[in-house]
């Protein structure tokens, strides 16, 4: 990173200054803050959905440390030297807290934003102010990654597992959740097929859904 550059050194809350630019990156990456719905923009050419089984082992409400390891090694240099992080629409919500600048994104400043020396358990979106990339986590231990065809090649190549694996791995923990309803009548949320279908297309989300154990779902039209 650059030695030159002012915001060097760790993290902060998200300055008056730095408002307009945080809102025209988000924008250019996300349709909005839907960490259970879609999204991307249309125009975002490709995606993953991140997942790590047993992923209370982890970070639950994140990227663990391989994940961020991978996003460091994929993303191009420049856009690591400024990122946003938001726990929502920085054009729509408040900016007296939830809006992080991190220089340079690396796995101190993100595992220890801030003074009380903890990330906030909510789900929240990564994003340079590129905009050629955004990362959006959630409350359910899954992570999606938007980004150029390339970026998201290598971030799955540093990730060590295939999008197949890991989509089978986090139906196959919905499965399970559905095992332990002592009724038998458990059935996923409609976001969950809506979802995949954003990140995989309708096709192979039905696909991969029908190789599952779950037991209803309905795509969207």
């Amino acid at each position: 990173m650059s030695a030159t550059n002012p915001d060097a050194g760790g993290s902060r809350e998200l300055a008056s200054a730095d408002r307009s630019g945080a809102a025209r990156a988000f924008k250019a990456v996300f349709r909005g803050f839907e960490p259970y719905g879609r999204p991307f923009k249309a125009s975002v050419p490709a995606r993953l959905l991140a997942y790590e089984a047993e992923p209370w082992k982890a970070k639950p409400w994140g990227l663990n440390d391989g994940a961020l390891v991978a996003l460091l090694q994929a993303a191009d240099d420049h856009d690591l030297e400024r990122v946003f992080v938001s726990v929502d629409d920085p054009e729509d919500s408040s900016f007296d807290e939830g809006h992080y600048l991190l220089s340079p994104l690396n796995l101190e400043n993100y595992t220890h934003p801030g003074p009380t020396d903890a990330w906030p358990i909510l789900p929240h979106a990564i994003y340079p102010p590129s905009g050629q990339w955004g990362v959006i986590s959630s409350d359910e231990s899954h992570v999606l990654v938007g980004g150029s065809e390339k970026f998201i090649d290598d971030l799955s190549a540093g990730l060590g597992k295939t999008q197949d694996e890991m989509i089978a791995a986090w139906l196959e923990d919905w499965s399970e959740h559905q095992d332990r309803d002592p009724d038998g009548e458990l059935r996923i949320g409609d976001w969950i097929p809506a979802q995949l279908a954003h990140v995989v297309g309708p096709e192979r989300a039905e696909v991969t859904l029908g190789a599952s154990r779950l037991r209803r779902w309905d795509l969207p039209t």
